[in-house]
């Protein structure tokens, strides 16, 4: 049957003039089942449906009803991505107060002004990462793909440190009036010490996912395949706030709080994608996706606290009994994706494209808003002369607040093989 339609292929292009003997590169085709190819009016028809031309001369009318095999079996291709993730939201870590205020009735209250965050995001900018994918017709009409990305674990660490000038601070709220209260780490004679504070925060995305892909109706498009399947994406972050003050007894009191999110999202998706090829070299591909499933969410909170001569705590600023612990969850979400590719033809096998993507996930939980900025110090023994409020347990936790929509978008550049 194959040597009849290679056959049939071969003679619909004779007829038409387009034989390669004259060095033209044929026309560009479909990743997996090929695109219009130019045909004589008096022998193809268009099929309704797949849009494959289908031979229908007498002298091969014993094939007419098979789809014609153009385009590659086998195709793969690799990019490059430089992604950009949307920022976490985090309340004020580290701030500094003017030397005039800090030992004043007002330094405790008094605003601070912000070291980090400045804007109450975290930003991780631009993060590299590869991404991958292979597919094959496995039938007329009928293909398979699997692919997947992966960004680099990327992180952050701001340091800052004083002798005392300037001042260093953590702030938080207080549960009973909601009055703002500075800690300070580092602060001027009187009773003044030296300090740091040290934030760390880091990400890492990947995914994987497959799909059966049938030729669809043209939508805008030389072509256009619908794509059904699965998908899987792994979100998993960390963010950890660590202070240190040198006393001016010798003793050091170091505080700690860690806070770990993780995100398994499965979906069942269907999409669409769509070829347009131009003249000469160059053809454009798009596609977008959507799935819906479930994700599995964790988030783990953990503190330490520890002063000279005296035994560990494991409770931090931010981190007290009434928030320590660990906490799941299973979410309903959904997951969409949508991308543009502009592909030249280097040889009639590779392909180099590049292109745009954006992936989006209704539902994630991340470190930064699950951290609760509202803390009864009435708890915390390291704060001297604090307010008695045996009521109030907070920091608290809640999914409500940890928990945000989430996507990454950016940049891919690479190469494509066809066989």
């Amino acid at each position: 049957m194959w040597y009849r339609i290679l056959s049939a292929w071969v003679a619909t292009l004779a007829g038409s003039g387009l034989v390669m003997a004259d060095g033209t590169p044929p026309m560009a085709t479909s990743p997996l089942f090929g695109g219009h190819q130019p045909a004589a009016a008096a022998s193809t028809a268009t099929n309704p449906l797949f849009g494959a031309h289908q031979v229908s001369s007498q002298a091969d009318s014993a094939i007419a009803a098979e789809p014609e095999a153009v385009g590659p079996r086998i195709w793969g291709e690799v990019d490059y991505l430089l992604w950009f993730e949307r920022r976490q939201r985090v309340p004020l870590l580290v701030g500094t107060l003017k030397d005039s205020l800090v030992n004043t009735a007002d330094g405790v209250s008094s605003t601070a002004t912000p070291l980090y965050p400045t804007n109450g995001r975290i930003s991780f900018g631009g993060i590299n990462g590869l991404s991958a994918r292979i597919g094959g017709q496995v039938a007329d009409g009928f293909g398979l793909d699997i692919g997947g990305f992966a960004l680099e674990r990327s992180s952050i660490e701001r340091t800052f440190s004083s002798s005392g000038s300037p001042s260093l601070l953590a702030t938080f709220t207080r549960p009973g009036d909601g009055r703002g209260v500075n800690l300070f780490f580092a602060k001027l004679p009187p009773n003044g010490y030296a300090g740091s504070i040290r934030v760390e925060a880091d990400s890492q995305l990947w995914g994987i996912d497959g799909n059966v892909r049938r030729p669809w109706y043209h939508l805008v498009a030389d072509r256009t395949d619908l794509l059904s399947g699965f998908r899987y994406v792994n979100l998993h972050e960390n963010l950890s706030i660590n202070n240190r003050s040198d006393l001016s007894d010798g003793s050091i009191l170091r505080v700690t709080d860690q806070f770990r999110t993780q995100n398994h999202i499965y979906v069942a998706q269907i999409g669409l994608q769509s070829y347009w090829y131009g003249s000469g070299r160059w053809d454009l591909n798009y596609f977008g996706k959507i799935g819906l499933g479930g994700a599995s969410q964790r988030v783990e909170i953990a503190g330490n606290n520890t002063l000279t001569g005296f035994e560990d705590e494991k409770t931090g600023l931010y981190t007290q009994a009434s928030n320590i612990g660990n906490y799941e969850r299973n979410k309903f979400v959904a997951v969409g994706e949508l991308g543009l590719k502009l592909g030249y033809r280097i040889t009639e096998r590779l392909h180099a494209q590049a292109g745009y993507n954006v992936l989006y996930v209704s539902s994630v939980v991340r470190p930064g808003p699950a951290l609760d900025p509202v803390v009864n110090d009435a708890n915390i023994t390291y704060v001297a002369n604090p307010p008695a409020d045996p009521i109030n347990r907070r920091p608290a936790f809640s999914f409500a607040r940890a928990s945000t929509d989430f996507y990454a978008q950016g940049l891919t550049l690479g190469l494509s093989l066809q066989y």
